[in-house]
Protein backbone atom coordinates (compact mmCIF):
# COMPACT_ATOMS: atom_id res chain seq x y z
CA UNK A 1 0.00 0.00 0.00
CA UNK A 2 3.05 2.39 0.31
CA UNK A 3 5.02 1.66 -2.29
CA UNK A 4 6.78 4.85 -3.79
CA UNK A 5 5.18 7.09 -1.56
CA UNK A 6 7.36 6.53 1.53
CA UNK A 7 10.91 5.73 1.71
CA UNK A 8 12.32 2.44 1.74
CA UNK A 9 14.75 2.23 4.50
CA UNK A 10 17.00 -0.58 2.77
CA UNK A 11 17.18 1.26 -0.55
CA UNK A 12 18.25 4.31 1.11
CA UNK A 13 20.78 2.32 3.35
CA UNK A 14 21.96 1.17 0.26
CA UNK A 15 22.00 4.63 -1.58
CA UNK A 16 23.95 5.72 1.52
CA UNK A 17 26.46 2.97 1.69
CA UNK A 18 27.11 3.63 -2.30
CA UNK A 19 28.33 6.97 -1.83
CA UNK A 20 30.81 6.18 0.74
CA UNK A 21 32.96 5.33 -2.41
CA UNK A 22 33.47 7.87 -5.40
CA UNK A 23 34.14 6.50 -8.93
CA UNK A 24 37.97 6.43 -8.16
CA UNK A 25 37.00 3.95 -4.89
CA UNK A 26 38.52 6.62 -3.08
CA UNK A 27 36.51 7.39 0.25
CA UNK A 28 34.30 10.15 0.18
CA UNK A 29 34.15 10.94 4.35
CA UNK A 30 35.35 14.42 4.43
CA UNK A 31 38.35 14.35 6.56
CA UNK A 32 38.79 10.45 6.18
CA UNK A 33 42.26 10.89 4.47
CA UNK A 34 43.52 13.89 6.14
CA UNK A 35 46.23 11.82 8.12
CA UNK A 36 46.86 9.20 5.69
CA UNK A 37 50.40 9.18 5.36
CA UNK A 38 51.75 9.09 1.72
CA UNK A 39 54.61 7.23 1.00
CA UNK A 40 57.65 8.14 -1.07
CA UNK A 41 58.13 7.16 -4.52
CA UNK A 42 61.43 4.89 -3.12
CA UNK A 43 59.28 3.41 -0.77
CA UNK A 44 56.91 2.23 -3.01
CA UNK A 45 59.63 0.66 -5.34
CA UNK A 46 60.83 -0.58 -2.68
CA UNK A 47 57.90 -2.67 -1.70
CA UNK A 48 57.21 -3.28 -5.72
CA UNK A 49 60.09 -5.66 -5.69
CA UNK A 50 58.65 -8.49 -3.45
CA UNK A 51 57.52 -11.17 -5.99
CA UNK A 52 53.89 -10.59 -6.45
CA UNK A 53 52.02 -12.50 -9.68
CA UNK A 54 48.62 -10.81 -9.99
CA UNK A 55 47.01 -13.61 -12.06
CA UNK A 56 48.27 -16.19 -9.67
CA UNK A 57 46.43 -13.73 -6.42
CA UNK A 58 43.59 -13.56 -9.11
CA UNK A 59 43.32 -17.69 -9.90
CA UNK A 60 43.80 -17.87 -6.08
CA UNK A 61 40.55 -16.13 -5.13
CA UNK A 62 39.28 -17.30 -8.10
CA UNK A 63 37.76 -13.61 -9.58
CA UNK A 64 38.55 -12.35 -12.59
CA UNK A 65 39.86 -9.30 -11.88
CA UNK A 66 41.03 -7.31 -9.02
CA UNK A 67 39.51 -4.21 -7.47
CA UNK A 68 40.41 -1.01 -5.61
CA UNK A 69 41.29 2.26 -4.97
CA UNK A 70 42.70 3.69 -8.37
CA UNK A 71 46.13 5.13 -8.43
CA UNK A 72 47.72 1.96 -6.07
CA UNK A 73 48.66 -1.55 -6.68
CA UNK A 74 47.11 -4.49 -5.80
CA UNK A 75 50.07 -4.86 -2.44
CA UNK A 76 49.11 -1.50 -2.06
CA UNK A 77 45.82 -1.37 -1.54
CA UNK A 78 46.08 -4.29 1.06
CA UNK A 79 48.56 -2.75 3.06
CA UNK A 80 49.24 1.15 2.82
CA UNK A 81 45.46 2.45 1.95
CA UNK A 82 42.75 2.56 3.92
CA UNK A 83 39.37 0.35 3.23
CA UNK A 84 35.99 0.69 3.95
CA UNK A 85 33.96 -1.99 3.46
CA UNK A 86 30.32 -3.20 4.38
CA UNK A 87 30.88 -6.46 6.23
CA UNK A 88 27.12 -7.36 6.56
CA UNK A 89 23.64 -6.06 5.59
CA UNK A 90 19.98 -7.22 6.39
CA UNK A 91 16.52 -6.05 6.52
CA UNK A 92 12.99 -6.68 5.47
CA UNK A 93 11.42 -9.98 4.77
CA UNK A 94 14.32 -12.56 4.30
CA UNK A 95 12.07 -15.58 4.48
CA UNK A 96 11.23 -18.35 2.16
CA UNK A 97 8.88 -17.30 -1.25
CA UNK A 98 7.80 -13.58 -1.95
CA UNK A 99 6.21 -10.79 0.08
CA UNK A 100 5.80 -7.61 -1.14
CA UNK A 101 6.47 -5.51 1.59
CA UNK A 102 8.65 -1.99 2.42
CA UNK A 103 10.71 -2.67 5.38
CA UNK A 104 10.59 -1.07 8.30
CA UNK A 105 14.00 -0.79 9.06
CA UNK A 106 17.41 -2.02 7.56
CA UNK A 107 20.73 -2.40 9.45
CA UNK A 108 24.52 -2.43 8.00
CA UNK A 109 27.61 -3.81 9.25
CA UNK A 110 30.80 -1.62 8.21
CA UNK A 111 34.42 -1.53 8.80
CA UNK A 112 37.44 0.10 8.13
CA UNK A 113 40.74 -0.66 7.77
CA UNK A 114 42.92 2.17 9.49
CA UNK A 115 46.97 2.75 8.57
CA UNK A 116 49.47 4.20 11.13
CA UNK A 117 48.72 8.30 11.98
CA UNK A 118 44.59 7.57 11.83
CA UNK A 119 42.97 7.55 15.06
CA UNK A 120 40.16 5.42 15.51
CA UNK A 121 37.80 7.60 17.71
CA UNK A 122 38.27 10.64 15.31
CA UNK A 123 37.45 8.14 12.07
CA UNK A 124 34.26 7.06 13.96
CA UNK A 125 33.62 10.33 14.93
CA UNK A 126 33.78 11.45 11.29
CA UNK A 127 32.00 8.70 10.04
CA UNK A 128 29.13 9.17 12.09
CA UNK A 129 28.75 12.75 11.26
CA UNK A 130 29.31 12.17 7.70
CA UNK A 131 26.60 9.06 7.36
CA UNK A 132 23.87 10.99 9.74
CA UNK A 133 24.49 13.80 7.73
CA UNK A 134 23.62 12.23 4.41
CA UNK A 135 20.32 10.59 4.90
CA UNK A 136 16.97 12.28 3.76
CA UNK A 137 14.36 13.86 5.30
CA UNK A 138 12.34 11.78 7.31
CA UNK A 139 15.18 8.90 7.56
CA UNK A 140 16.56 8.35 10.94
CA UNK A 141 19.89 7.08 11.32
CA UNK A 142 21.74 5.43 14.31
CA UNK A 143 25.56 4.73 14.24
CA UNK A 144 26.26 2.17 16.90
CA UNK A 145 30.81 1.94 17.18
CA UNK A 146 31.09 -1.23 18.06
CA UNK A 147 35.52 -1.42 19.13
CA UNK A 148 38.05 0.20 17.08
CA UNK A 149 41.96 -0.14 17.14
CA UNK A 150 45.30 1.92 16.17
CA UNK A 151 47.23 1.19 12.78
CA UNK A 152 50.96 0.51 13.65
CA UNK A 153 54.01 0.43 11.56
CA UNK A 154 57.05 -1.30 12.63
CA UNK A 155 60.12 1.23 11.98
CA UNK A 156 62.97 -0.67 9.69
CA UNK A 157 65.37 2.00 11.20
CA UNK A 158 65.91 0.15 14.85
CA UNK A 159 68.68 -1.31 15.78
CA UNK A 160 66.11 -4.83 16.33
CA UNK A 161 64.97 -4.63 12.97
CA UNK A 162 68.17 -3.76 11.19
CA UNK A 163 69.30 -7.24 12.96
CA UNK A 164 66.60 -9.60 11.89
CA UNK A 165 67.11 -7.98 8.44
CA UNK A 166 70.70 -9.13 8.72
CA UNK A 167 70.26 -12.16 9.70
CA UNK A 168 67.65 -13.31 7.38
CA UNK A 169 70.30 -12.46 4.70
CA UNK A 170 73.36 -14.08 5.85
CA UNK A 171 71.13 -17.12 6.06
CA UNK A 172 69.13 -16.97 3.01
CA UNK A 173 70.96 -15.00 0.78
CA UNK A 174 68.47 -12.33 0.46
CA UNK A 175 67.78 -8.93 2.06
CA UNK A 176 64.46 -8.88 2.62
CA UNK A 177 61.69 -6.69 1.47
CA UNK A 178 59.83 -4.94 3.98
CA UNK A 179 56.29 -5.16 3.80
CA UNK A 180 53.12 -3.82 5.40
CA UNK A 181 49.93 -5.62 5.64
CA UNK A 182 46.28 -4.65 6.73
CA UNK A 183 44.63 -6.45 9.53
CA UNK A 184 43.06 -5.88 12.84
CA UNK A 185 42.40 -8.50 15.75
CA UNK A 186 41.02 -5.61 18.06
Amino acid sequence: LYGGAVANPINILTKMIASLHDENNHITIPGFYDNVEDLSDEERAEMAKAPFSLDEYQNALDIASVYGEKGYSTNERNSIRPTLDVNGIWGGYIGEGAKTVIASKAYAKISMRLVPNQDWKKITELFKTHFESIAPKGVTVKVKPHHGGQGYVTPIDTIAYQAASKAYETTFGKKPIPQRSGGSIP
